[in-house]
């Protein structure tokens, strides 16, 4: 019996939507898929499994209502699968999740919130550029994908925004190809970045934080290379203020290595920093990071997409998110 971690995400899935497709598990009729199991996975309570070779059962414990005075109340469920159920196999790993300690850790004092930005969508009004850099180097390869099929990937990792492409297209992308991708990139977005700018509120959202001392960096998927420019325009130096770029970490998001590099440059605790982003990707990267997320629409994503993946507030832009400062912890 342990933790689940994110790579066991498509099995739990399975489980839960064999309940679903019997009708004996839950009344919930869509089925899940790894993002919302990524997304069970949550700071307070962990999301547990059970089972010998491979997963036969999973536990978990999820808020019981919105209202709140239903606040820190949680429903805990078990979910074994379908070839073990009424055998009697699966009934020690039940009891044993049953009986595991997930209360939640021991309230401590208040500590100083830190905010950790993405930087594309985020804080500069750059989404887009992306989207139509990527669709020009594709169509310069001879490979034609639409357009709102890129932008529902802008905000992962290049190596599985590859990856999705090809399942997409159902070509294989080898490193010659990969490469030649990633150099493309680079060249059709340096010719947009010079007219990219920041985002309503962002250089004053920025400015207050440095002015009352609440610590806060950012974190982007991209690489230097491409990141540079626009922090410029942005006002943003890093020589001076915490950046972490793709090349400072082994695994870009929805993985949580940047945000955690980021909280760890600050010497600032994970579990007190709040991380901003517009992507659902920020959101997951959030969530297994152990830090609260919120959400900006200025990307693309909807209200309810960026709450489902973890947001517990949702604004339109930096601005917006200003205006509302007290909400999320921006004092000192």
């Amino acid at each position: 019996m342990r933790a689940a971690i994110a790579s066991d995400a498509a099995r739990i899935a399975a489980i839960y939507n064999e309940g679903i497709e019997d009708r004996v598990a839950t009344f919930q009729t869509v089925p899940r898929g790894e993002a919302d199991m990524l997304g069970w996975m949550t700071n307070d309570y962990p999301l547990l499994v059970a089972g010998d070779d491979s997963i036969q059962a999973f536990a978990v414990a999820q808020p019981y209502r919105a209202a709140p005075y239903y606040d820190g109340v949680r429903e805990f469920s078990i979910y074994v699968a379908r070839a073990g159920r009424g055998k009697g196999g699966c009934g020690g790993w039940a009891r044993g999740l049953s009986r595991t300690n997930i209360r939640r850790p021991p309230m401590q004092a208040r500590q100083q919130t830190s905010f950790l930005f993405d930087l594309d969508g985020t804080l500069v009004d750059s989404v887009y550029d992306h989207v139509l850099a990527w669709h020009d180097s594709l169509q310069e390869l001879g490979i034609n994908i639409s357009v709102w099929r890129l932008h529902r990937r802008i905000g992962m990792s290049g190596g599985l925004f590859t990856k999705a492409l090809a399942r997409e297209t159902g070509k294989d992308f080898g490193p010659d190809v990969l490469e030649r991708l990633s150099r493309l990139h680079a060249k059709y977005y340096g010719a947009r970045s010079m007219r990219t700018r920041p985002l309503p509120g962002a250089q004053e959202l920025l400015a207050y934080l440095s002015d009352n001392g609440i610590p806060w960096a950012i974190a982007t998927s991209g690489r230097i290379e491409t990141a540079g420019p626009v922090l410029k325009i942005l006002g943003v130096d890093p020589e001076k203020h915490i950046v972490i770029t793709r090349d400072l970490v082994r695994y870009a998001k929805p993985d949580p290595d940047l945000f955690l590099a980021a909280a760890e440059k600050l010497k600032a605790d994970i579990g007190s920093a709040c991380v901003v982003g517009d992507s659902i990707w920020d959101m997951l990267a959030a969530q297994r990071a152990r830090a609260l997320g919120i959400g900006f629409l200025s990307g693309g994503y909807g209200t309810e997409e960026l709450e489902r993946s973890g947001a517990y507030r949702v604004y339109e832009d930096p601005a917006d998110m200003l205006a509302h400062i007290d909400e999320v912890g921006g004092r000192r």
